[in-house]
């Protein structure tokens, strides 16, 4: 596998798609925050947490499983998709009230039983367009999916402006999302039928189901692992430590964008590769893991050395109580990037059931770890279970990583990082914090350099003999 060709132009459409979208929901954010307060933002982001959390529920996995069957059997892609759309309105309903209720028994209050049907309507709304995405993605058609999330950060930008002018609230806030939401999705179906019939026939919703349960069970927890430190703080704490975790935690989250734009590009071929050419998943595995671990590296360092500097700028002074948290969160995205190649691997490979596995003992890991923590760190302990449970997570997958035949090496891969880590811990110590990113990646350089092949030694002729 290369970087140039039909894999370089998919990581070129769906990076730059990514790229914009990131830059869309950073401005977002931003904005929401600012103009809420901390309070106001910890109570949407509560219901907005529940909202994102319970969605999935509907889905099951099916927007995996699309490019999974769609790269393998191209035939059965529209009648997948009809299937995983009929089995979201089939779920709706059930999976909405059963969030209200749960987040009622937790006491979040009347704001929260307010703000989360439309947000979960938003939710199932993104859902359908994320459907439509990989069913774009399965033909490769990687440009439509990266305008296709673009779209929706466009769409609810909009959504926010109007509201703003507007002299809205949260609740004006939230239903505003939910029609710009509603709007994509029936845009983003429309544009991945293309041309074709999409068949709304229940009798496609059960191979649908199985085809998504594999993916769902580990996705479910995944999206779990992410963001039920939110609702646990809600449970124990007030709504003002809740925007204060949730908005460090946004950083985080969206840095995470990076190592799913490249497992967007790949999955259909590593889907191909998986069955039947493991040596192709093997180099692509190689690959990632040189790509995400040093740019994981440097998204932790700068996050650990410029929390207060990036809350204080992009969110103000109300919300200084985010950077400490930040700081806590800072080495989940190298973590993260590194386990992200891992995950890919173990699910080209068809480890998906003990990839599920292990992310759902990391979840139990982390609600046990946050349970213990909050009552006597608060938000911090929540930020503590996290980096515990993803830790876990990574050492999970490359044991199921090694035992499917693919050599993990993160020893070799990780060591030059460790120097690097090194060279930014001296460069903070000795000249300020902001000395730690650029140290880090001369570090890297240098190890990258040492590494590679030496042209005037490798073709040199011994004294005397033929050249």
């Amino acid at each position: 596998m290369t970087l140039g060709g039909p894999f370089g132009r998919a990581i070129g459409w769906l990076g730059g798609g990514v790229f914009a979208s990131a830059v869309l929901q950073y401005i977002l954010f931003f904005a929401v925050a600012r103009w809420l307060g901390v309070a106001e933002y910890g109570a949407f982001s509560l219901a907005l947490t529940a909202a994102i959390l319970a969605a999935p529920f509907c889905d099951l996995g099916s927007s995996v499983s699309i490019v999974c069957t769609g790269s393998r059997r191209p035939d059965d892609l529209a009648a997948q998709l009809g299937g995983a759309l009929l089995l979201r309105a089939l779920m709706a309903v059930p999976v909405g009230l059963a969030a209200l209720g749960v987040g009622l028994a937790c006491g979040y209050g009347a704001t929260f039983a307010t703000l989360l049907p439309p947000l979960f309507v938003a939710a199932l709304a993104d859902g359908a367009g994320t459907l439509a995405s990989a069913a774009c993605q399965a033909e490769e058609r990687m440009a439509t999916a990266a305008l296709l999330q673009v779209a929706r950060n466009l769409l609810r930008g909009g959504a926010l402006v109007v509201t703003l002018l507007a002299g809205g609230g949260p609740h004006a806030l939230a239903t505003t999302f939910g029609l710009a939401s509603v709007v994509g999705a029936a845009v983003a179906l429309r544009i991945a039928a293309h041309g074709r019939t999409v068949p709304l026939a229940w009798q496609h919703v059960r191979p649908t189901l199985q085809a998504a349960l594999p993916f769902g069970a580990a996705i479910l927890a995944t999206g779990m692992q992410a963001q039920i430190g939110v609702l646990l703080l809600g449970w124990f704490d007030d709504e003002s430590a809740v925007g204060r975790y949730h908005a460090a935690l946004r950083f985080v989250l969206l840095l995470q964008m990076l190592p799913q734009v490249v497992a967007m590009a790949s999955a259909p071929r590593a889907f191909r590769a998986g069955a039947g050419d493991p040596t192709t998943v093997r180099s692509m595995y190689e690959r990632k893991l040189a790509a995400l671990a040093p740019i994981g590296l440097l998204a932790a360092l700068a996050l650990a050395t410029g929390s207060e500097w990036v809350v204080g700028h992009c969110l103000g002074s109300s919300f200084a109580g985010s950077a400490p948290l930040l700081l806590a969160l800072a080495p989940v995205p190298f973590v993260k990037f590194v386990a992200s190649a891992l995950a890919d691997t173990a699910s080209a490979l068809g480890r998906q059931r003990a990839y599920a596995v292990g992310c759902w003992l990391a979840l139990g890991l982390q609600v046990a770890a946050a349970l213990a923590l909050i009552p006597r760190f608060g938000p911090v302990g929540v930020a503590g279970a996290v980096v515990a449970s993803e830790t876990f997570l990574l050492l999970f997958l490359a044991s199921v990583t090694s035992a499917a035949g693919v050599p993990v090496g993160l020893g070799r891969a990780l060591r030059p990082l460790l120097w690097a880590a090194a060279a930014a811990a001296f460069a903070a110590a000795s000249a300020g914090p902001w000395a730690a990113v650029p140290a880090a990646a001369i570090g890297l350089l240098a190890q990258t350099a040492r590494r590679l092949p030496r042209p005037w030694t490798a073709s040199r002729a011994p004294l005397g003999g033929a050249a």
